[in-house]
């Protein structure tokens, strides 16, 4: 479909634009109610609660928090750590300064 669009004015191109953008969200919002109420018969199809098959899609899709990467940890005190994001804390600069190397610290 070949549209000549350098024949309208900017104005015009706008509220072109304007009007695609409400035709667009109209047609998915009817595409959305479409699909909803086939994804409900669907479900009725089957026996199953629809609500019970958006939980359990929710359920298995759930993200799980991120897990954490390296750990440095100070050979003089144990109980301190370092993820390696952020800000390099004192003690990993001194060990640092000292000669160790990030690969000496972790744990």
């Amino acid at each position: 479909m070949d549209i000549d669009l350098k024949q309208y004015s900017r104005s015009e191109l706008l509220e072109l634009t304007k009007q695609i953008d409400e035709t667009m969200e109209n047609k998915l919002k009817q595409n959305m109610k479409n699909a909803l109420a086939e994804m409900v018969e669907v479900a009725k199809k089957h026996d199953v609660p629809f609500a019970d098959v958006i939980e359990f899609y929710e359920r298995k899709n759930r993200k799980k928090p991120a897990q954490v990467g390296l750990t440095y940890t100070n050979p003089n005190d144990p109980s301190q750590t370092w993820t390696g994001k952020g800000r390099r804390p004192a003690w990993v600069l001194e060990m640092l300064r000292e000669g160790m190397t990030y690969d000496d610290m972790l744990t």
